[in-house]
C-alpha cells in the first residue's frame, strides 16, 4: 500500500474514532463527504449534545512528541489550513491516546502571528510533496 493510501485509512480511522465520541457524549453525524469527493472544505458536519452544528476537519499527528503538523501547501499549491472551511481542527495523537482541538479561526490567528515574528518552524513531508507548520500542543485544547 502507498503512503497517501495508508494516510488516507488511518485519517478516515481518526474521523471513526472522534465521531463515535461525537455520538458516545449525544451528538449526532449530519454530513460525512466521502474521501473519494471532491474536497468540501470539512471532513464531517455534526450537531453536539447542545444540538450546535459545527463543521470539524480531523487530521492525524502519529509523532509523540508535543508538536502538531499542519499542512499549508501540496505540489506548491495551498491545501490544508489554507483552504479548510471547518470551523475546528481536531488533531488526534494515537500515540499518546488524546485527541485535541482548537477553532480554525484561531489556529490561522496563531499561524500568522508566529510567522510575523519568525517563531514557526515550517517542514516539508511526504517526499517533498505537502509543506507544513510545527505547532505547539500547548495551544490547543483537550478533548474530555
Amino acid at each position: 500500500m502507498n503512503n497517501f493510501r495508508v494516510k488516507l485509512a488511518e485519517g478516515i480511522e481518526s474521523e471513526d474514532r472522534l465521531l463515535k465520541r461525537i455520538i458516545d457524549k449525544g451528538g449526532e453525524l449530519i454530513d460525512r463527504p466521502l474521501p473519494n469527493q471532491c474536497f468540501t472544505g470539512y471532513d464531517l458536519r455534526v450537531k453536539n449534545k447542545f444540538n450546535r452544528e459545527m463543521t470539524i476537519e480531523v487530521k492525524r499527528d502519529n509523532k509523540s512528541n508535543n508538536n502538531v503538523y499542519i499542512e499549508h501547501s501540496y505540489k506548491n499549491q495551498p491545501s490544508g489550513i489554507l483552504i479548510s472551511e471547518a470551523e475546528y481542527y481536531f488533531i488526534d495523537k494515537p500515540a499518546l491516546g488524546k485527541f485535541f482541538y482548537i477553532e480554525t479561526i484561531e489556529l490561522k490567528d496563531w499561524i500568522e502571528w508566529y510567522k510575523e515574528h519568525n517563531r514557526l518552524l515550517s517542514v516539508t513531508c511526504l517526499s517533498g510533496f505537502t509543506e507544513g507548520y510545527l505547532v505547539p500542543v500547548s495551544i490547543l485544547k483537550l478533548v474530555m
